[in-house]
């Protein structure tokens, strides 16, 4: 699967699904008395996947508050290396992509003692999947469009993702 984003751009021999799913990012912490964003006093550091929708809308928000009611942001590229980070106190929770989080924890055993806690006061990003096709494949397009509303609608896809541990659901 692939990131169905607006303006998204993509190569010209491909053409792209409807979505199939729309998965969150989200924010992760190992601190028992953090149940939410809200709850991570202002100032502190969150960890981020770079350039990542997650962080966009993260960035975003922060910045929309006033300056004493704001967290402070670092962007990762080495999730592996974020982890060790919050572990050793300088982040107080990180935000990625939640099959990067399950990714993560088939490398990184201590990972599974992880909290994925609520994103208040800040939006849920979410990022939408499809597949890419071929260009000269109008047809095939066209039936895994249609075979994507079938699954959609009969649970399905629900069914896979919450069979792989993915959290979120089938695209509207």
């Amino acid at each position: 699967g692939v990131s169905v984003q607006p303006n998204m751009p993509f190569p010209d021999w491909a053409l792209i699904t409807r979505p199939y799913a729309e998965v969150p990012f989200v924010l992760v912490t190992d601190k028992p008395d953090y149940n939410s964003l809200g709850d991570i006093p202002y100032g502190l550091t969150i960890g981020t996947a770079l350039a990542s929708l997650g962080e966009r809308v993260f960035a975003t928000s922060v910045a929309q508050r006033p300056e004493d009611q704001r967290w402070k942001r670092l962007p990762y590229a080495d999730f592996e290396l974020m982890t060790t980070r919050m572990r050793e106190d300088k982040l107080a929770a990180m935000i990625l992509w939640q099959p990067s989080l399950l990714q993560l924890a088939e490398k990184v055993p201590d990972v599974a003692d992880l909290r994925i806690i609520a994103m208040d006061p800040v939006p849920q990003a979410n990022v939408l999947v499809g597949a890419l096709i071929s260009t000269r494949n109008t047809f095939l397009r066209t039936q895994v469009d249609n075979a994507i509303a079938e699954l959609s609608a009969d649970g399905t896809i629900d069914q896979i993702l919450a069979d792989l541990g993915i959290l979120g659901s089938a695209a509207e």
